[in-house]
């Protein structure tokens, strides 16, 4: 995502959209990224590198997340991140009252070659 008019450097954001599609509200209680080495270590939940957000715009955390209720928040790209997705899928997690672990989504599949 690209901001207009631009902030200064003209950066690049990743934007998440959170919806709450259960049936009680929640609250959102920390987000971040994993990243794995395999499919193996991804199943036994073994990160090769784990990482918190925590500079971002948007639903900042504890955000209390009512039924139907939608979050968002914007991160600007840096030169670490833009490596992460170089080297491969790139998982965003999210940490809430009801979940025992965290919930991962992938935001980035580098194409194959």
């Amino acid at each position: 995502m690209v901001k207009r008019p631009a902030p200064p450097g003209d950066p690049k954001y990743l934007k998440v959209s959170i919806q709450n599609i259960g049936t009680a509200p929640t609250t959102l209680t920390n987000y971040g990224f994993y990243q794995y080495a395999s499919e193996k270590d991804r199943s036994r939940h073994k990160p090769e590198t784990a990482a918190v957000l925590n500079i971002y715009q948007g639903a900042v955390v504890p955000y209390r997340l009512a039924v139907g209720d939608e979050a968002t928040i914007f991160m600007e790209h840096n030169l670490e991140f833009d490596r992460a997705l170089q080297k491969g899928v790139v998982y965003f997690w999210i940490s809430h009252a009801f979940a025992k672990n965290p919930i991962e989504v992938p935001i980035f599949s580098p194409p194959k070659e």
